[in-house]
């Protein structure tokens, strides 16, 4: 059995300034999923963005099996224009 993150499913707000992960991993266990361009996340709910761009998603340890457990989560993103003017100041 795999003990990895799995991201089961993702729904993109109709701004696109939202994104939903339904998530499945083990009780107990903390993850760490890559991020590129993560100056554009604005906050996470279920949840952490770590200094140097990574996101941490943990699993509260449990008293039930060894079964996969679900949790969500959000991400938003800062609007497009607040990110083209971060990348015009940079410039």
């Amino acid at each position: 059995m795999s003990q990895g993150l799995r991201i089961v499913s993702e729904t993109w707000s109709d701004s696109r300034d939202t994104l939903t992960l339904q998530a499945e991993g083990f009780a107990g266990r903390t993850y760490a999923l890559s991020v590129w361009g993560a100056e554009q996340i604005k906050s996470i709910d279920g949840a952490h963005l770590m200094p140097g761009g990574s996101i941490e998603v943990s699993f509260l340890p449990a008293n039930r099996g060894t079964e996969p457990q679900s949790q969500t989560i959000t991400i938003h993103f800062a609007e497009a224009k607040k990110i083209a003017q971060q990348a015009n100041t940079r410039n």
